[in-house]
């Protein structure tokens, strides 16, 4: 059974003020270095462990420089400082939270309960950034002293983002999911999603693929699939190594997820064959 309470607050375009505690630290200048710093801001850690990981493994002449990269990383430092950071209240959350989107306007914001004594809030916005072009973002706040709203978990590497779901995962466990789709023609998959446990909100990693292993039969799935949610299940086109991007010719294919240590994980694939060979 669901155990969300939702208020929706109404929609809205403009900016709104952060507050900083305490000014940032400095930004690092070298790719370790920054590469280091971003790791330790990052609420979504495995995204960029992920691209550390393809860069390396990138053959160096097919790499980007050093410097394009370490702005790339800078950039993502100073956003994820802003972010930690931000500050709002439960009353301002029609008002977009200042961090990167640019003319923004708040698509949702609301919350819901984890538990009698824990409200969890969040803020969807959209507009676009000089780096990405048209998309969205997300903020996910949990409440501190004094009533404030504190961000636990933001993105804004997506083109849209729906209302999240909130649902116990597992004793005293809660698990946060926020829909997201990627920009371009790609329809990729921007889900992210969040676990309560042992007293703390932690990043779950969503590269579920690195670790399907062959239970796709070594097929492979290339956009998003069409997720059941709150239910971790999703059913999807196949695609063979030669199929165009636009269509799978590999059958279908329902999945079983669950999350396993901190990863989410196909635990069923039930695939259909296509109806007849090509």
């Amino acid at each position: 059974m669901r155990i969300v309470t939702l208020a929706i607050v109404a929609l809205a375009a403009s900016s709104a003020a952060c507050a900083q505690d305490e000014p940032s630290p400095a930004i690092a200048d070298t790719v370790e270095g920054a590469y280091r710093q971003a790791l330790a801001l990052s609420p979504l850690r495995y995204e960029v462990e992920a691209q550390h990981r393809y860069r390396t493994a990138t053959p160096i002449h097919e790499r980007s420089d050093d410097a394009s990269h370490l702005e790339t990383l800078q950039r993502r430092i100073r956003q994820d400082q802003k972010a930690a950071a931000a500050r709002t209240t439960p009353a301002e959350l029609n008002v977009c939270v200042d961090v990167v989107v640019q003319s923004c306007a708040v698509q949702s914001a609301g919350f819901m309960r984890a538990g009698p004594d824990r409200r969890i809030w969040w803020q969807i916005q959209d507009g676009f950034t000089d780096e990405d072009g048209v998309g969205g973002g997300v903020i996910v706040f949990e409440e501190i002293e004094g009533g404030a709203l504190k961000p636990i978990l933001w993105t804004f590497e997506g083109w849209r983002y729906e209302n999240p779901f909130l649902e116990p995962h597992g004793d005293g466990q809660w698990l946060l999911i926020v829909p997201g789709l990627s920009r371009g023609t790609g329809s990729g998959d921007m889900t992210v999603m969040m676990l309560w446990r042992d007293g703390a909100w932690r990043a779950v990693d969503m590269d579920w693929q690195s670790r399907v292993g062959d239970q796709l039969g070594g097929l492979k799935v290339r956009h998003q699939p069409q997720w059941r949610f709150p239910r971790l299940e999703a059913r999807s086109q196949l695609w063979r190594p030669d199929d165009g991007g636009c269509c799978g010719r590999g059958g279908d294919v329902l999945m079983d997820f669950d999350v396993v240590n901190d990863q989410l994980v196909v635990t069923n694939a039930e695939i259909t064959p296509p109806a007849r060979a090509d």
